[in-house]
């Protein structure tokens, strides 16, 4: 407390000197531009919607620019950085004459070369006649012609130049065969045969003018050169032919007879010695651009003086005794090369003020701006201008008010260094604490610690401070008087508080029942949590007339639980920084001690894992109470769970173990609820183990007779439980495995035989989980065919799924146009669930015929379990909106359909009869397309018969038709996926080796499949379709890139 007394003391010490210093308040508003006593304000500039910049040199130039040979005098190729334009006297029209400037003739001093932009005169023949001179001279010399002649008139009439224009021109030194002429006006020269794009004007010829640059205005014609023609020809058109400039081909086109008529555009060489500057204004139109205008030195003429203030913004007019119309101009360039302009005529009786904002209107202007613009005074007297430029105003400016703005010291950062102290005026800072200077490097403390501000205000060149300047330093206001042109100021600021970060929720207390709030000893501070942690507790009042949450009743017996909100009182030296001010604390106050609780409730009999079903009964020892129990998880009470009523059962299934979870609570009104049991049991009842039958072979597979180049099959008959069927081979190495598990499959047909096959031996091993049982061996005799060759033949493979059996089954051979019955007959207690033909369902019917049989197919069969008591609500077909698919193997039935026509037409009935017809055969190469056509043309139905399918069938008919331990090869072009279906035919076609080509990703690759491989493994996944590469990783094919 010592220390915060000693600081506050320090505070109000300091602010006694700032008092002292700043003597008087304010008392006027610091709006931008709005000062009393005609001084300005250290902020003064306002924003506007432009900037400003220098006038271009072709609307503005000084004398020392119109002369100078980086921007106006064309370079070695007739070329200049810059093309400007004068405007000096008239043309033979009566109209102002353009010139282009031509920066200085060197050897003529204060000059600058022009060239008319335009004709001064048209029609004008170089000399009157063809003949030589009396003196023999050709009529093609240029001195003493008739143009020469004209030039030399015009250069003296007024027609064309004022007097005082004509005091400008000066001579020029033409250069000649012999002596150097002096002409004010002069054609200029050139030569074909050297240069033909160039032509020269100036002293000695030595300023060269790019006619594609200055001469290329197509409105104009062609224009005399001085230059006898240097076209080669006879003698007498050498002496009578001049060059000429076409400005269209912008080059010197050829040469003249010099009578002919054309166009004078001379060359001249004005006197800038008493030249200010030229500019694109013209005295009476702003918009007015064509080219810049003399303006000469106006000081003989008593025009008056132009000053001009960047830092009061102003411009500032003495207009002198001069009789005339004298105007104020201001000139400067704007942004994308635009010109600005601002005049005002000045009349005689007193000197005249303006501001930047009526010179300058909505374009931004600052101090630096100032020295961009061109201002002048001037009056139009014979015809020429005469200015009088602007000076800058010097003079100090006073500044009547400063208004600063400091950051403050923040806690745990370092002091400022810098005031903003606006614009014309700098500050500079230093913090003092207790009359010691505080280090740069030491950050603030906390408050209640206070600095004092020490700054020295300084006024910038051309400024200067009021005798009594009003100061404005954040929020304290004052007058000072300059001393030595500076002010200095003292102000104390104190230091920012402390941040509160949180506020701790005290802990939760537990109070005996019937504790009044007052005996509870609730806490009266808080723990809070500030950002420098200079304070850790504060103030709290808790609210007990209206708990948060809960109520308290000390007549209930239970156990209770409120919760109280309380109000913090944030310390003084805190900012509570936005945290809000409340907390709240729960109270418990405990059951009244005593047999005031329920009884739990307990399980009969006792929570366990059991092997039969139980009955579960529940009781509490408490006298009347109810019991509340669930089994799905949610805690019980007496709004929640079934009322406890008797026995409970906890049931089991089979072959299962099924958990249930008793969770049970007993209440009674005036006492304490029981608490929560939870009984878990588990019933596992023992599964129904079927009879499994060991497999016995009733019917052993027999010798087996066919000729070369049939095929052979074996079969057995054995009775058991869920039997699967494993054929073996011996070619005279012993048995081996051959064709893979084929489940009900019992019967084994051989690929295509040859007689080397004669005395191979099969058997059969027939196996379960109760064991197998091996068949007796059966010999193949292979004879020699003597019979023609066979007809075409086709297999159709059959299976049978678990719980029935197609008849016949396995691979069946089938010759081309023949029909083959499959009959399907499910076992006792089964019925057909599904048929399928290539693929696709058909009617679940007992048989199914494939007719005219022209490819391979494949039937399957699936079956399921009888329903005992169906559903009489059920249709028998549960998609009675799917129609049965026709017969796959066959195409469907010609549909014949009457025309509808009106029966007032006399025209016959066609009766529309449609048949299947193949439009482009399918091949592993190539989609194959069949429509459904009549004869009459109509197409009812387009079919894509997919190079896929027809690559299947191609593969499965090689693979059939190959010798017994033959070779295939085959190429399926882009298809690199193989089917389970070219699978099965592959195991059972074992013997064979294959070989597939095939693309991939543009790429061509081989695969070779020996013989002997086995595909079970392949067979027993549940996918239909493989890749080449992945089927060939699990076989052990090989895969080469060709």
């Amino acid at each position: 407390m010592r220390a915060r007394k000693r600081m506050q003391q320090r505070h109000h010490s300091v602010k006694g000197r700032i008092v002292g210093l700043l003597s008087g308040v304010l008392t006027f508003g610091m709006a931008a531009g709005l000062y009393p006593g005609g001084g300005t304000a250290a902020i003064l500039n306002v924003q506007a919607a432009e900037a400003i910049s220098e006038p271009s040199v072709t609307d503005y130039a000084t004398r020392e620019q119109l002369m100078d040979e980086k921007i106006f005098q064309p370079n070695g190729y007739g070329k200049a950085n810059n093309i400007g334009k004068l405007v000096f006297g008239k043309n033979s029209d009566g109209k102002a004459q353009e010139w282009y400037i031509l920066g200085q003739d060197y050897f003529l001093g204060s000059n600058t070369l022009i060239f008319a932009a335009s004709p001064i005169k048209t029609g004008v023949q170089f000399h009157s006649t063809s003949a030589n001179y009396p003196n023999g001279i050709h009529a093609n010399y240029y001195f003493d012609s008739n143009l020469d002649k004209l030039l030399a008139n015009m250069a003296g009439d007024t027609q064309f130049f004022s007097t005082k224009e004509q005091e400008l021109l000066r001579e020029t030194k033409i250069e000649a065969e012999s002596g150097t002429p002096k002409r004010k006006l002069y054609a200029l020269s050139g030569s074909y045969t050297t240069n033909k794009d160039i032509i020269l004007a100036g002293d000695y010829n030595d300023i060269k003018i790019s006619i594609a640059t200055y001469c290329s205005d197509s409105g104009t014609g062609e224009f005399w050169l001085r230059s006898a023609t240097d076209i080669q020809g006879t003698a007498e058109e050498m002496a009578q032919r001049v060059l000429v400039v076409n400005p269209s081909q912008e080059r010197i086109e050829g040469d003249k007879l010099v009578t002919e008529q054309l166009d004078v555009r001379p060359a001249a060489n004005l006197n800038l010695s008493n030249v200010l500057f030229a500019s694109s204004y013209d005295g009476s139109n702003i918009n007015n651009r064509d080219g810049m205008i003399l303006r000469l030195d106006g000081k003989s003429k008593d025009i008056g003086t132009v000053t001009y203030n960047p830092r009061t913004n102003k411009v500032t007019v003495e207009r002198g005794n001069v009789s005339g119309n004298v105007r104020l101009v201001v000139q400067y360039g704007k942004n994308a090369n635009e010109r600005g302009i601002f005049d005002q005529t000045v009349y005689i009786g007193g000197n005249k003020t303006w501001t930047g904002s009526e010179i300058f209107g909505n374009v931004n202007i600052s101090e630096d701006d100032w020295s961009k613009c061109k201002i002048w005074l001037e009056i139009k007297e014979d015809g020429m201008f005469y200015a009088v430029e602007a000076t800058e105003d010097t003079n100090p400016t006073t500044i009547d008010s400063i208004v600063a703005k400091i950051d403050k010291p923040e806690a745990g950062k370092l002091l400022s260094t810098s005031v903003d102290a606006g614009d014309h005026v700098t500050a500079e800072l230093t913090w003092m604490d207790n009359n010691q200077t505080v280090p740069t490097d030491k950050k603030a403390e906390y408050y209640p610690a206070c600095y004092t501000a020490h700054i020295t205000f300084t006024p910038a060149g051309g400024y200067k401070f009021s005798n009594s300047t009003e100061i404005q330093i954040n929020d304290v206001n004052g007058t000072s008087v300059p001393i030595d042109g500076k002010i200095t100021v003292e102000t104390p600021f104190f230091s920012s508080k402390d941040k509160l970060i949180s506020i701790t929720v005290p802990a939760s207390i537990t109070v005996a029942n019937g504790t009044a709030y007052k005996d509870m000893n609730l806490p009266a501070q808080v723990d809070i949590v500030t950002e420098g942690d200079t304070v850790d507790k504060a103030d709290v009042s808790w609210n007990t007339s209206s708990p948060v949450s809960g109520t308290y009743d000390p007549a209930v017996l239970t156990e209770q639980t409120v919760t109280l909100q309380g109000t913090v009182t944030c310390p003084v030296n805190i900012d509570a920084n936005g945290v809000e001010l409340t907390t709240s604390i729960t109270i418990t106050i405990s059951a009244a001690e005593g047999s005031h609780t329920v009884e739990a409730p307990i399980a009969d009999p006792k929570a366990g894992t059991y092997t039969e079903n139980q009955t579960v009964t529940l009781k509490s020892a408490t006298e009347g109470a109810v019991i509340y129990y669930t089994t799905n998880g949610v805690e019980p009470s007496s709004t929640a769970g079934t009322k406890y009523t008797g026995p409970i059962t906890a049931a089991g299934m089979k072959g299962q173990s099924v958990e249930m979870n008793i969770k049970a609570i007993a209440v009674k009104d005036g006492m304490q609820d029981s608490t929560v049991m939870t009984y878990t049991y588990t019933i596992n009842l023992p599964a129904e183990t079927p009879e499994i039958k060991a497999p016995v072979i009733t019917s052993q597979p027999e010798d087996v007779t066919v000729k070369a180049g049939e095929t052979a099959t074996f079969t057995v008959e054995a009775t058991g439980t869920d039997l699967t069927y494993q054929w073996e081979r011996d070619t005279g190495k012993g048995f081996e495995i051959w064709g893979g598990k084929n489940g009900k499959m019992a019967s084994f047909t051989t690929g295509v035989l040859s007689k080397g096959c004669d005395g191979y031996q099969y058997r059969c091993i027939v196996s379960n989980d109760a064991g197998f049982v091996t068949s007796r061996s059966a010999t193949l005799t292979v004879e020699d065919d003597t019979t023609p060759p066979s007809e075409t033949t086709h297999i159709i493979t059959a299976t049978a799924g678990e719980n029935g059996s197609i008849s016949p089954s396995g691979s069946v051979e089938v010759k081309e146009g023949a029909d083959q019955t499959f009959t399907i007959t499910a076992d006792e207690g089964y019925e057909i669930e599904n048929l399928k033909v290539d693929g696709s369902e058909v009617s679940a019917a007992s048989s199914y015929t494939f007719n005219n049989v022209t490819e391979a197919h494949r039937i399957e069969a699936t079956f399921k379990q009888k329903v005992t008591n169906p559903d009489p609500g059920q249709p028998e077909n549960p998609d009675p909106g799917k129609p049965e698919d026709p017969n796959p193997a066959e195409k469907p039935k010609p549909e014949v359909k009457k025309d509808e026509t009106p029966a007032s037409s006399q025209a016959p009935l066609h009766e529309h009869s449609f048949n299947w017809v193949t439009v482009q055969t399918a091949s592993a190469m190539q989609d194959g397309l069949e429509e459904l056509r009549c004869s009459c043309g109509i197409v009812k139905e387009r079919s894509v018969v997919p190079a896929s399918q027809a690559y299947v069938n191609e593969l499965y008919q090689n693979l059939s038709k190959a010798l017994a331990e033959g070779e295939v090869s085959f190429d399926s072009g882009r298809i690199y996926t193989i089917s389970d279906y070219l699978i099965r035919k592959l195991q059972e076609r074992a013997d064979v080796t294959t070989t597939i080509t095939f693309e991939y990703n543009q790429d061509k690759y081989r695969m070779m499949i020996p013989a002997g491989v086995d595909y079970s493994e392949l067979l027993e996944d549940e996918d239909y379709f493989y890749g080449y590469f992945y089927f060939a990783k699990k076989v052990g094919a090989r895969v080469e890139s060709l």
